[in-house]
């Protein structure tokens, strides 16, 4: 069986970027609902502690540096100045709640299976500390199942999260706009 996808092309500003989609976005709670789709959308939304150049080394995104103190124990130091899309401030509880929080999942395996503990050492800086020595931890943290949601979205909307991405990426959603099995839009994240 093949599938063919076919996107009628309009007239846009160079501004704007228009593209068809196989299947609509089911959720924007990326630790708890890892569906292809979804995550690849959830890369517009949302950034993670490190990520991956073209060359596939590791580089700062969301933390500035991080090193390995022995085999169970990581530092990292994080970004000043970034707010979610809702105004709050990326900090160090930031990482505390969505680390534990993507560990704890029920839903499906966790990139996170081997943490043990997320200690905050100010409000920029984090220790983070394994169950185990853990090869895959550095390079899971690179994925987007492992994204830093606000955790005041996360308070606030709970079990509705899902519909209410609050990240610090690149893109935001206009909710407004957001047609289910129609259309999803986002905008420039100014800040």
């Amino acid at each position: 069986m093949s599938v063919c996808i076919y996107a009628e092309i309009k007239k846009a500003s160079t501004q704007t970027l228009t593209f068809g989609m196989g299947v609509d976005c089911a959720s924007f709670d990326i630790p708890n609902h890892r569906v292809g789709q979804d995550l690849r959308i959830g890369e517009l939304v949302f950034d993670t502690l490190i990520t991956l150049d073209e060359n596939l080394n590791y580089v700062p995104s969301l933390a500035t540096s991080w090193e390995q103190k022995d085999d169970l124990t990581w530092i990292f130091n994080l970004r000043k100045g970034v707010k979610f899309t809702d105004g709050t401030p990326f900090n160090a509880e930031a990482v505390k709640i969505n680390l534990e929080r993507a560990s704890e999942t029920l839903k499906g395996p966790t990139f996170l299976y081997m943490l043990s503990t997320v200690n905050i050492l100010d409000d920029y800086k984090v220790e983070i500390k394994l169950k185990y020595p853990s090869a895959p931890f550095i390079s899971n943290l690179t994925d987007i199942v492992t994204a830093i949601l606000s955790p005041a979205s996360i308070e606030k909307y709970g079990d509705e999260l899902f519909q209410n991405p609050q990240g610090t990426g690149m893109f935001k959603l206009e909710k407004e706009e957001w047609e289910p099995g129609l259309q999803i839009v986002f905008t420039r994240n100014e800040d």
